[in-house]
């Protein structure tokens, strides 16, 4: 089957639901489907975030799609690609971690995927516009006595 074809099946799908059921039926079931896809791929990046070989291929693998349904799909639900989605969820854990001040910025960055330090600093000044360090000072929880 196409990507044409496909694209004009899921259209009569949802064409067919949208007539023959009430919208807000419609509507949880749709979402429903979309929150379980995107729960899944969170899952997913989490259980490898450590790993520098993740890639969108072996995502799309795991989670039974084509490459380029998941970046649709992913494109369609968060606005991001699937790099730049895998790329957010680790910046974010990446500033979690700094923020707790138990690891180095080094450490951080192995632990979200990086083989280099100074290729997560730069990614991690790109993102935020600061770098780490920067961030773990003006960042810190408070700690408790």
């Amino acid at each position: 089957m196409t990507d044409s074809e496909e694209n004009t099946n899921q259209d009569m799908i949802k064409n067919y639901l949208e007539k023959n059921l009430s919208g807000e039926l419609f509507n949880q079931l749709l979402s429903s489907a979309d929150e379980k896809l995107l729960k899944n791929i969170i899952d997913y990046v989490s259980e490898n975030l450590e790993n520098p070989e993740l890639t969108v291929e072996g995502m799309s693998k795991k989670l039974g799609l084509s490459r380029n349904h998941l970046h649709r799909k992913l494109k369609s639900l968060t606005g991001q690609s699937p790099v730049k989605f895998i790329k957010a969820i680790r910046m974010s854990y990446a500033a979690h971690l700094l923020s707790t001040e138990k690891w180095s910025v080094s450490e951080v960055g192995y632990k979200v995927g990086y083989n280099t330090p100074s290729y997560f600093s730069s990614s991690f000044t790109a993102h935020f516009g600061m770098p780490p360090t920067t961030y773990m000072e003006k960042n810190t929880y408070p700690t408790t006595p």
